[in-house]
This record gives structure tokens, C-alpha cells and sequence, in this order.
């Protein structure tokens, strides 16, 4: 767009919140949690600019010195001064805020914040203490500072997570620091202590989940173990905590969310409060979820997650329920789908969005594809291993299909999402005519908190093969309760999610059932 000549570019106040402190990225400014501006040199405020504008992203020695100094003469020797200096000016969290990559450069961990939208908060910040030695044994120290550092790794693969350095942390260790200190520091809001102790060839981990703010314990758990292979039981422990821990505080923030009054709600609550929504949405009420996802995308063109769950929720009301629009929903979903790639490609969520569009609009190969990158991305995500399945499913890989289910349900046992694990599985298991099988997980997914229609199908057309045939009408009854309306029609006109020579065989069995 032109501009009349002098006519100057206005740009929004782009904040950095850098730990306890925030630098306006546009004025250079530092100041404290007070508002008080802290001293920085003109050179130092220059180089963290620098940095800010790629927040979170390794810049090179070169790059840095290129871009602040431009040409005039400088050193390695006024870079490292610069950077001491902003630690400085940043206090405890300094190292860890401004992370060192050896032979490499410097990277800036921030969260933006445009100052325009004074609501907007970060994303949930996690620190992870040193694991303490009760060994008794210096030389365990090792296998303590392995497993931190491990759950650090796995915890960062959860793109919804800020997880700390652990160049910030491991300034606590060997000392027993009130959490509240803690978060006060790093400016976290959520804390992971553990423990290791070892005694000949058995060892225990215990891990805390500890609200920053109260002090209060949210969750706990301790592993005992046989010690044959140090390695094998860090990968497996660390595994277990980080697939119990991102879901709780998945599940503490959208808690959060929905206590909040709307007024008051950022755009990190809003999308809390649409996934909550989102699990529990039946019918018309998914448009309600649909909306909320696209007001977090219009108040933020920037959030991938935003995106990646405006078309998830899409592709959940086109499958389940009977839109008028089902075509024109799956085409905004892919669109916005890719718009969450875009932004950002680092994001498993993102990736199994894609994928699940894709699964829904028949291009298998390319869901599968899209998927398995979201699972190579962060392997402990639940949700992926199991979108991965309907994808393998859906093109008969059904004993993979299977095994990626029960992938699901080891990494994230207790979230209501384990309803649709087990609702699947017992569709693949009808398909394979492991029909007993298919009675269990079926029977299991109903009882879960938001049962859909599917596995009150999956039951009665299960027990009519096995020919339970009261068992089958009782089923059925169930059925016509949960989801009034249901019939054969209905059923034969909603999106498939199986191999298409199964459906004769599905419908087949409801008619035996009684259904019409």
C-alpha cells in the first residue's frame, strides 16, 4: 500500500516478556515486573532487540554482529559483553532466558505479547528442578541429572508448553528453594520436583506437579523399578511423566478457563475454554466450538493451535453430525489447517489437524503422511498416535491401526479423549470380526463422560454377530435413547470411517439388531 511522502509506518508495542522482566521490543526498553524501567547500554539494548526479532530462534555470532554493529568494527569480545550485560540486567533467569549454543550463538526465550491486546497472557510456563539424589551416593548424581534433563526434552516436545532451560533451573539444584521463590524468578506457573533413589538393583522416581502460586501439590506419582538398564528406565520413567503431566496442566488450564468470567478471559483461555468445549459438544452446540476456535484465530492470526482446532472442530461436527454444509466445512477446515502449519511447522497438533482433514477427505496417503510427521515431532502426543490409527484404518492397515490405539491409551490413559480411543478400537475390532473384543471396548467407551453414538452402534451390531440377540435389542435401546433419531439411513449417510467394504457387513448387523 502506498504512503504519502514523511508519512511514517505506526507499529503496535510489541512486548517481550523475558521471565520476570519485559523489553519493548519497538522502544528498547527493559523494565521489571513493577514497571520500572532497568538500566541497559545503548549497544546491549541494540543486541537484545536483535534478538527479540528472532525470539526463541539460534542466531548466529555473525548474524548478531552484522545486524547491530552493520559494518563498523567489532569483536566476539563486545557481543560476549553485551550479552553479560543483558543477563545481568535480567537477574537470576538471565542464562537461561539468553541461552548460549556453543560454536553456534545465542538464543532469546521469550513469549510475545502485543500490547495492543493487554489481555493476551503466555501459555503455560513449567519448570523442571533438578530431580534430588536420595541415594545417599554422590556418584548417582548422574543418573538424578539424566532423568531432569530428559523430562525437560520430553516436556518441550508439547508445543502448548513454555518449558524453562534448564540452564535457568539448575541453579536451584542442590539447594530446597520455596517454590513460590521459584515461580517468582522464572516467572513459571507450574513446578516439577522429583527424586531419585537407587538401592542395589532396585530404583524409585517419584515427580510432583506443584502449583507455583498456592504452593499446593496437583499431582504425584512414584515409580518403582528392577535397575537392569539405566537408559531403557530413564526413557521409559521419563516417557510415563511426561505423558501423565502435559495433560493435567492441559486439563488445569482449561479448569482455569472455565471459572474465569468471559470479560475477563485472554486469548490463551479462550482456546482452554474451546477445548473444553470441544470434548463435550454434541450436534448443533460443535458450531458453538467451531466459533469460539475462530474468535481465538481472529483476535490472533498468529496462534497456530488456534487454527490447527478451527479445523478440528470442523472435521468433529462434518463426521459425527449431519450439517447441512458438511462440503464447505471441510474445505474452511483444510484451509485452515494449512494456515496452522504455516505458522507453525514445529507443532505436532498442527500436523494431526492436516492429517485429519485429510483422512476425512478420502486422500489417505497424504493423512498418513502429514501424521506421522506430527508423531515425529513429539512422540509422547496422544492424540496423533490416534488419528494416525483412522488413517491406517480407514485403508484396512487394521492390526497397525490397533497397535497405534493402544499407543494412545498408554500415553494418556485417564483423559476423557480415551472415550474415542476405546470407541475406535472396538470399530476396528468389529471390522477385524473379533467380535467379543469389540463387546469390551465398546462397553468400556460408553462409559466414559461424553459417549458418542458410535460405540452403542459398535455394541449392537457386535453382539447381533455373536448372536446375543437380546442382548443386541437391549443395545440397541441404549442406543435410540443416547442418539434419538438413529437408523439405518442415518447410519448409511454419515461419513465412513472404515474400510468401505465393511459397511454392508456394519449395517447388515444393526438390522439384525433391530434397528431400521
Amino acid at each position: 500500500m502506498s504512503r504519502n511522502p514523511g508519512e511514517k509506518e505506526t507499529k503496535s508495542d510489541v512486548v517481550l516478556r523475558l521471565g520476570a522482566c519485559n523489553f519493548d521490543l519497538n522502544r528498547k526498553e527493559l523494565r521489571n515486573a513493577a514497571g520500572e524501567l532497568i538500566p541497559l547500554r545503548a549497544q546491549s539494548g541494540e543486541v537484545l532487540a536483535v534478538l527479540g526479532n528472532s525470539a526463541n530462534e539460534v542466531l548466529g555470532k555473525d548474524k548478531l554482529i552484522g545486524q547491530v554493529w552493520r559494518g563498523k568494527f567489532a569483536t566476539d569480545d563486545s557481543l560476549v559483553q553485551c550479552i553479560a550485560d543483558i543477563r545481568r540486567a535480567l537477574g537470576k533467569a538471565g542464562h537461561g532466558i539468553v541461552e548460549t549454543f556453543p560454536k553456534k550463538g545465542y538464543r532469546l526465550n521469550v513469549v510475545s505479547l502485543n500490547m495492543d491486546d493487554a489481555d493476551v497472557s503466555a501459555r503455560p510456563t513449567i519448570a523442571v528442578l533438578p530431580f534430588v539424589n536420595l541415594s545417599g551416593d554422590s556418584d548417582q548424581e548422574y543418573f538424578a541429572d539424566g532423568m531432569t534433563e530428559d523430562v525437560i526434552t520430553g516436556l518441550s516436545q508439547f508445543r502448548s508448553l513454555f518449558v524453562i532451560s534448564r540452564n535457568s533451573t539448575f541453579n536451584y539444584k542442590g539447594k530446597s528453594p520455596d517454590v513460590r521463590q521459584v515461580a517468582q524468578d522464572l516467572s513459571v506457573r507450574y513446578i516439577l520436583e522429583g527424586s531419585v533413589r537407587r538401592a542395589d538393583k532396585r530404583v524409585r522416581i517419584t515427580g510432583q506437579l506443584v502449583d507455583a502460586a498456592s504452593g499446593n501439590h496437583l499431582w504425584a506419582e512414584k515409580f518403582d523399578r528392577e535397575l537392569e538398564s539405566i537408559f531403557t528406565i530413564q526413557d521409559e520413567i521419563t516417557d510415563k511423566i511426561v505423558a501423565l503431566i502435559a495433560p493435567e496442566i492441559d486439563y488445569l488450564e482449561r479448569q482455569r478457563a472455565r471459572r474465569s468470567p468471559p470479560e475477563n478471559l485472554d486469548i490463551w483461555g479462550l482456546y482452554q475454554r474451546g477445548l473444553e468445549m470441544h470434548q463435550s459438544a454434541m450436534g448443533d452446540k460443535c458450531k458453538l466450538v467451531i466459533e469460539q476456535f475462530d474468535k481465538v484465530c481472529e483476535l490472533d492470526p498468529t496462534f497456530a493451535l488456534g487454527f490447527a482446532m478451527a479445523a478440528s472442530a470442523r472435521v468433529r461436527f462434518a463426521l459425527l453430525f449431519e450439517p447441512d454444509d458438511r462440503g464447505e466445512l471441510l474445505v474452511q477446515a483444510l484451509e485452515k489447517s494449512r494456515r496452522a502449519i504455516t505458522l507453525d511447522a514445529r507443532n505436532s497438533t498442527c500436523f494431526w489437524a492436516h492429517g485429519r482433514v485429510l483422512t476425512m477427505m478420502g486422500n489417505f496417503d497424504a493423512a498418513i503422511t502429514s501424521i506421522e510427521a506430527a508423531i515425529a515431532l513429539n512422540p509422547n502426543d496422544s492424540l496423533a498416535h490416534y488419528y494416525l490409527a483412522i488413517a491406517l484404518g480407514s485403508v484396512g492397515r487394521l492390526e497397525e491401526a490397533i497397535a497405534k490405539i493402544d499407543d494412545a491409551l498408554c500415553l494418556n490413559p485417564l483423559d476423557v479423549a480415551g472415550g474415542g480411543f476405546q470407541t475406535y478400537k472396538s470399530f476396528v475390532l468389529f471390522d477385524l470380526e473379533r467380535y467379543d473384543e469389540a463387546v469390551e471396548c465398546a462397553q468400556m467407551a460408553i462409559r466414559e463422560p461424553y459417549p458418542l453414538s458410535i460405540p452403542f452402534e459398535v455394541l449392537a451390531a457386535a453382539l447381533a454377530r455373536l448372536g446375543r440377540l437380546k442382548e443386541a435389542r437391549a443395545a440397541l435401546g441404549d442406543l435410540l435413547e443416547h442418539t434419538p433419531g438413529s437408523s439405518l439411513s442415518s447410519l448409511d449417510g454419515r461419513p465412513w470411517i472404515g474400510r468401505p467394504k465393511t459397511k454392508g457387513r456394519f449395517l447388515d448387523a444393526l438390522r439384525e439388531a433391530g434397528l431400521v
